[in-house]
């Protein structure tokens, strides 16, 4: 940007222009004025990949459906209550990780080695399915 001498462009990539800006009045203009312009982002391959064709709240179009998605988000499942609330079922199974580690280690048959890809497996099916069938 500094050896085109501007702050602002307008870049072409494939079907996709980016818009650059290096300047911070700039930049403000197009957050407060032309927000919903920017902020829908384009459905690719790659997000279909990724959330395997439903619409998530981080890849869902801007509009009344991504609003909603982000207020429930924000309101019942990121909010500092339900953070809170679910602290003991965390600490529930991290006491049961640890023993789970701590029994590998001592019954293994590996001279004490213990294979942390399954342990974290073990960690996160257990800890989903606590948070959501217990």
């Amino acid at each position: 940007m500094k050896e085109m001498n501007t702050e602002i462009a307008c870049i072409h990539l494939g079907n996709v222009h980016m818009v650059p800006v290096t300047c911070t009045e700039i930049s403000l203009q197009f957050l407060r004025k032309q927000d919903a312009s920017f902020a829908s982002r384009p459905f690719t391959m790659a997000i279909d990949v990724l959330s395997k064709g439903h619409l998530t709240t981080i890849f869902s179009p801007l509009g009344d459906q991504r609003r909603k998605m982000k207020r429930v988000m924000v309101r019942e499942m990121l909010s500092q209550e339900k953070h809170r609330w679910l602290h003991e079922k965390r600490v529930e199974e991290v006491d049961n990780l640890m023993h789970y580690i701590l029994s590998q280690w001592e019954n293994g048959d590996d001279d004490g080695l213990v294979d942390l890809r399954l342990v974290a497996q073990h960690y996160c099916r257990n800890m989903t399915r606590k948070l959501i069938f217990n």
